[in-house]
């Protein structure tokens, strides 16, 4: 709790290899990406992008995922894959494309 908030602040600096380092940092120390909750705050307020908690892997690569894009909870992304701004059905127990097929 003591670097976060000072992390969070330096990460308006427009640089990536200092951002990449606050990202990596703040993933140590509060438990990885899974539980980060200023993680959350810093790709929502300098990012436009929602992440719901437990959600983890590249979606927190800030290039690969398009701005004012909403993740839910639970969701595990690949790493080095690229996220576009699209919404899909929720009215479906799963995503899977099993259940999208049938409809």
């Amino acid at each position: 709790m003591i670097l976060e908030k000072p992390l969070y602040n330096c990460y308006k600096i427009q640089n990536h290899r200092i951002r990449s380092l606050i990202i990596k940092t703040l993933k140590r120390l509060e438990g990885g990406d899974f539980y980060s909750y200023t993680l959350r705050k810093i790709f929502k307020d300098y990012h436009n992008i929602d992440i719901g908690m437990y959600t983890y892997g590249g979606c927190f690569v800030p290039s690969q995922v398009d701005p004012y894009t909403t993740i839910g909870r639970y969701t595990s992304i690949a790493q080095n894959i690229r996220l576009f701004n699209r919404n899909h059905p929720m009215e479906f127990k799963s995503m899977h494309g099993f259940f999208l097929i049938l409809n």
